[in-house]
C-alpha cells in the first residue's frame, strides 16, 4: 500500500510539474540567455593570486559520492545565498537531480529561475556537459571532487549500510568479507532501488557519476584515457578531498573569491567508521582491483592538482594555507562558542588579511553566516524553495524564509 501512494504521489508531482512548464512557456522571453558550449574555455583554468577584483559567481559543481562533496556544496550553498544568486532547484525528489539517470535540463525547476538559467547547481546529477551547459548563466566554471577509492569505497560501504544489508555485521571486517564473498552477495538486490543505487556506486562510483558509461556509448568504445582526457578538458578544477584546503585555495584563486567564501563545517562525517577496522592492505589491493577505473581517475586529477599547486609562487601559497586555516578554526569557534572574544579575534584576522568589510554578513551578522555554514544540504533547498517560490519574479512575491531566527 506503501508503495502504491508513493507512486501516486510521483506521478501527481510530475503532472503538477509538466503544468508548469505549459505555463513557464507561455511568458515572454525576453530575458532569455542563449547557451553556446563549443566557445566556453573548459580546461583552461586560471589562478590568480593577488590581481582579481571582480568574484565569479556562476559555478557548477558535479557532486561526486562520499568525497567530502557535502562540504563543499554547503560552500557553494552559502555563497548563493549571501551574494543572492539563482540556484538549480530539482523539480521532482528531494536533493538530486533524477539520479542515477543523465542529467537533463528538464530535470531542474525553471519556474523558480527568473531567466530560466541558474548561476548555482551543486547537487547530485550524473554529468553532461551539453545539459549542464544549458542551463548554466554564462560565463561559469565547472568543478568536481574526487578521493581515494578506498577510503570513498569504506565510507560508502559503511554510510550506506551495506554490512548491514550484506549480513556481515558482526565482525569489524566487513569489508574483507564482503570481498571474500562478493560473488555471492553483490548484486542480488532484489529489485530493492536503494540497495540497487547503493551498488552502482561501490563499484566505480565516481566514474559513473561523471558518466563514463554515457560517454563510451556516444563516442564508440573509445578508451578510458579518452574519457580522462574528455573530463579533463571539461573542468576548471577537480578538487582533490586528501588535499581539501589546498583544493579550496585553488578554488578561491579561480573564482577570485575571499577567505571568508571558503570557509567551512565538515558536512556528513561519517561516525559509523570509527568503529570499524581500517582496511588492510590486501583488502585496499581488492578495492583498487574492482574500482580500476576510479584509480586511474583518481590519479591522474591528484597528480595534475600537485603540479598545479607546484607552478604556484611556493611563499604566496603556503601563506594563503596557513592563513585559511587559522581564520577557518577562528569562525568554526566562534560558531560554537558565540563569544564576542571569538567574534574579534576573526576580525581581527580578517583586518590583517585585508579582507574586513562592514558589509559582510560576518560583521553584520554573525549568528546568521554560522547557521548558513551549519544548514545541511537539504535544509538549504527547503530554504532556496522558499526564497524562490514558483514563479516569483512575475508574481512579485515577497520573499519570507520561514526561519524562527531570520537566517
Amino acid at each position: 500500500m506503501f508503495w502504491v501512494l508513493y507512486e501516486m504521489s510521483y506521478y501527481w508531482e510530475r503532472w503538477s510539474h509538466w503544468q508548469d512548464d505549459l505555463l513557464l512557456d507561455s511568458y515572454k522571453k525576453d530575458e532569455m540567455v542563449t547557451f553556446i558550449d563549443d566557445n566556453d574555455n573548459f580546461g583552461n583554468a586560471i589562478f590568480v593570486s593577488r590581481s582579481c577584483q571582480q568574484k565569479e559567481k556562476n559555478i557548477a559543481f558535479v557532486k561526486t559520492h562520499k568525497t567530502g562533496s557535502s562540504t563543499i556544496t554547503s560552500i557553494i550553498d552559502r555563497f548563493a545565498d549571501i551574494n543572492n544568486l539563482e540556484v538549480a532547484i530539482p523539480k521532482v525528489g528531494d536533493n538530486r537531480f533524477r539520479w542515477p539517470y543523465s542529467f537533463k535540463i528538464k530535470f531542474v525547476d525553471r519556474t523558480r529561475l527568473q531567466t530560466r538559467l541558474a548561476s548555482i547547481i551543486c547537487n547530485h546529477l550524473v554529468f553532461d556537459r551539453q545539459e549542464i551547459s544549458k542551463i548554466m548563466k554564462r560565463p561559469y566554471k565547472l568543478i568536481t571532487i574526487l578521493r581515494d577509492p578506498v577510503y570513498q569505497f569504506r565510507s560508502l560501504f559503511y554510510y550506506h549500510r551495506m554490512h548491514k544489508y550484506y549480513n556481515i555485521s558482526n565482525t569489524s571486517n566487513s569489508i574483507e568479507l564482503f570481498f571474500k564473498n562478493k560473488t555471492k552477495l553483490y548484486g542480488k538486490s532484489n529489485n530493492d532501488v536503494f540497495i540497487r543505487d547503493s551498488e552502482i556506486l561501490m563499484q566505480n562510483g565516481m566514474s559513473f557519476d561523471l558518466h563514463f558509461g554515457g560517454f563510451q556509448k556516444n563516442s564508440f568504445n573509445n578508451s578510458f584515457g579518452d574519457f580522462l582526457e574528455y573530463i579533463d578538458q571539461s573542468f576548471h578544477l577537480v578538487l582533490i578531498t586528501e588535499l581539501f584546503d589546498e583544493s579550496l585555495i585553488l578554488l578561491k584563486r579561480l573564482m577570485c573569491w575571499k577567505f571568508i567564501d571558503i570557509v567551512y563545517h565538515k558536512k556528513l562525517v561519517n561516525l559509523s567508521l570509527k568503529k570499524s577496522k581500517d582496511v588492510s592492505l590486501s583488502v585496499k589491493e581488492e578495492i583498487y582491483k574492482w574500482n580500476r577505473f576510479d584509480v586511474q581517475l583518481y590519479t591522474h586529477f591528484k597528480d595534475k592538482l600537485v603540479n598545479t599547486i607546484n607552478q604556484q609562487n611556493k611563499t604566496e601559497f603556503q601563506e594563503e594555507l596557513k592563513n585559511f586555516r587559522a581564520l577557518n578554526t577562528a569562525i568554526y569557534q566562534l560558531c560554537k562558542e558565540k563569544s564576542t572574544e571569538k567574534f574579534n579575534e576573526v576580525i581581527s584576522l580578517l583586518t590583517v588579511l585585508k579582507e574586513f568589510d562592514k558589509k559582510e554578513e560576518i560583521y553584520l551578522r554573525p549568528h546568521c553566516f554560522c547557521v548558513k555554514s551549519t544548514r545541511s544540504e537539504i535544509k538549504y533547498l527547503s530554504y532556496f524553495k522558499r526564497k524562490y517560490p514558483k514563479f516569483h519574479f512575475h508574481n512579485k512575491l515577497q520573499y519570507n524564509s520561514g526561519e524562527k531566527n531570520g537566517c
